[in-house]
């Protein structure tokens, strides 16, 4: 499910917001960012005795994006590693297939956007990571992102009622 709107998310950041194919990677970054929010939007509501309430969302978010995002990076990095191992011969190659195609670009230019590419998305995942209120957490247990998440959400509202702290909740219909 959340693999075709991350694709539509991500054809809609590449395409409509003018991110442009070489810049792939920042949409799925992105996108994938969007649809981990989403998809953690619902957690609540599935703890025992919360069936049937309205999704309320949660502080604990899986980090699948952020393996994705550094492969984008490495993936990046790669392509900019085969660029610049390319021979003379095989750089004007490259370049005429992409004016075959109605690309019109130059080597250095290629370099340039590759190069950006792989120092843009560590720039965003460095300032991600680095905004986070807390390191982030591996868990190594058993279970799987979701089942882990609902524990630790069921342990925060136990201590959170144990200590007095759990916001009150609102009467029905206010």
């Amino acid at each position: 499910m959340s693999f075709g709107l991350a694709d539509a998310i991500r054809t809609n950041l590449v395409e409509f917001v003018g991110l442009g194919a070489a810049n792939a990677g920042f949409a799925s970054f992105w996108s994938n960012l969007i649809i981990a929010c989403l998809s953690i939007s619902s957690t609540r509501s599935r703890l025992p005795g919360n069936e049937g309430r309205k999704a309320v969302g949660t502080n604990f978010l899986g980090a699948g994006f952020i393996a994705e995002q550094i492969n984008d990076i490495y993936e990046q990095a790669r392509y900019l590693q085969k660029l610049l191992q390319l021979t003379l011969e095989e750089r004007e190659e490259l370049i005429d297939s992409y004016a075959a195609k109605g690309y019109y670009t130059t080597f250095e230019s290629e370099i340039g956007k590759a190069l950006n590419a792989v120092v843009e998305g560590s720039r965003q995942t460095c300032e991600f990571m680095n905004n986070l209120q807390c390191q982030p957490l591996i868990y190594t247990g058993d279970g799987d992102t979701d089942q882990v998440i609902d524990l630790l959400e069921r342990l925060m509202i136990l201590h959170q009622t144990s200590m007095g702290t759990l916001p009150p909740r609102r009467k029905l219909g206010s």
